[in-house]
């Protein structure tokens, strides 16, 4: 059966910069700096199609950066050069990320006749004092208004990004904006703690004292408050911090999480693939050098053991967990062989469980996973 791969095309244009964001972007965003970009991009789709010809693609993600300030032809544009170079699955999944103060309906029916079928919006929080700490652009109305515009242009499939434990958010506010955005049926959500960049101007307002992060408790307690939240909404947790409607979950995402092989292209765009053994790709971080000179990717051979580890520090974020045979096949021993201490001690602490062919963390240290890694950092 041929490989299934995908591919991931970072955007890196935004309106200004979130305070707590330390990604690769740039705030200017004038149409010639746009049609190089889109232009490096499509050379670079071409450039990378026949080593993945041996793929079949099963998803296409779009993100950034704010990929909803593109042309509005830009995401049909590059759609139809992945369609004319790549063999792409049927039911591919093709997600765009979008903030709320740029996506309206002329925008989201554009993406849909193109082949969009699935939005993710950075709404993050609803209260106006939590958005302006955190330097979004848009209101909480704009973010219930662009979930119903994704539907009126047909995109079903939505997902929401929220965070929790932002400095001087409550309980009440966490609960808040769930509540607010769940109320409107989406069928994705996920839900990350806030992490504290250097460099941001969010950091350095901590490091001088004008703002304190919330402690340890506070950040499990959030978390523990998702699920409950979400179950009444049809939403299951499938994923550490991604929750969704059974046969819903991000399959773009699961190919991270099952370490499989995906393309990145765009500055600062990363990948993975077996072409030559386990090898992880990263474009230039520069956009200046990306848009003369194009992509200048660089390329790191993965030693087998560090190969190993990823895939059970990525697959035990699942509900699911390792699959077992597929590890076998992977890597020509099993899992058991592979770390014949670190499995053991986890089944009988009660850490993990396996079953139906999968080795999976259970429940109630789900959120303590890192802990859990430190028994597989050494095979022995």
């Amino acid at each position: 059966m041929q490989q299934t791969a995908a591919i991931y095309i970072h955007v890196p244009f935004c309106k200004s910069k979130c305070r707590y964001c330390s990604f690769i972007s740039a705030s200017s965003y004038e149409p010639e700096t746009m049609d190089v970009y889109l232009q490096r991009v499509k050379e670079e789709l071409t450039q990378q199609a026949e080593p993945f010809s041996a793929y079949r693609i099963e998803s296409v993600f779009f993100g950034g950066g704010t990929p909803s300030l593109l042309p509005r032809q830009a995401v049909p544009a590059l759609l139809s050069v992945i369609r004319e170079r790549y063999t792409l699955l049927a039911d591919c999944e093709v997600t765009c990320e979008a903030n709320p103060d740029s996506f309206d309906l002329d925008l989201a029916r554009s993406w849909a006749d193109a082949g969009v079928n699935r939005v993710s919006l950075g709404c993050q929080a609803v209260q106006a004092t939590l958005l302006t700490l955190l330097g979004r652009p848009h209101t909480a109305e704009q973010a219930r208004s662009a979930i119903r515009i994704a539907r009126q242009a047909g995109i079903e499939r939505v997902n929401l990004d929220l965070i929790y434990g932002i400095p001087t958010q409550t309980m009440e506010q966490w609960e808040e904006s769930l509540r607010f955005l769940l109320e409107e049926g989406v069928q994705h959500v996920s839900s990350y703690a806030l992490s504290l960049e250097k460099g941001t101007p969010l950091y350095a307002d901590v490091q001088a004292g004008k703002l304190a992060m919330p402690d340890e408790d506070f950040m499990a307690d959030c978390y523990e408050r998702i699920e409950p939240m979400v179950r009444p909404y049809g939403l299951t947790p499938y994923e550490i911090s991604n929750f969704a409607v059974p046969g819903q979950a991000c399959r773009h995402n699961l190919v991270y999480w099952r370490n499989g092989v995906y393309l990145g292209c765009g500055p600062a765009a990363h990948g993975a693939n077996d072409l030559h053994g386990w090898q992880r790709t990263r474009n230039t971080d520069s956009m200046e050098v990306y848009l003369k000179s194009g992509p200048m990717t660089q390329t790191e051979q993965i030693p087998l053991e560090e190969e190993m580890f990823e895939t059970v520090m990525l697959g035990t974020r699942l509900r699911q967990g390792v699959d077992l045979a597929a590890f076998e096949r992977r890597f020509g021993i099993s899992l058991s062989q592979a770390y014949p201490k670190a499995v053991p001690a986890c089944l009988a602490r009660g850490w993990a469980v396996i079953g139906r062919g999968y080795f999976a963390l259970t429940p109630q240290v789900w959120y303590l996973q890192n802990a859990v890694l430190q028994l597989f950092m050494e095979r022995q």
